[in-house]
């Protein structure tokens, strides 16, 4: 049980700090319904909320996101 409100709870922290630092949207009952709703189903929500947030790293910094790299046995 430990494992798995441990993470929920990293969930909520990091999804409410999003909410709470975004002045554009609305912080209604419905905004932290929805958090609450993330945090219990985090084993779903966490990989795509990492992957968003990888990309949007991956586009600040100027790379593609998921740029596609090639090896060859040359290049060793």
């Amino acid at each position: 049980m430990l494992f798995y409100f441990i993470p929920a709870s990293i969930v909520f922290a990091f999804c409410s700090s999003l909410l709470i630092a975004d002045s554009s949207s609305p912080k209604d009952l419905e905004s932290w319904l929805f958090i609450l709703l993330a945090s219990l189903i985090w084993p779903i929500c966490l990989p795509s909320i990492l992957r968003k947030q990888y990309s949007n790293l991956r586009k600040l910094l100027g790379e593609a996101p998921y740029k596609k790299q090639v090896f060859s046995p040359d290049a060793l």
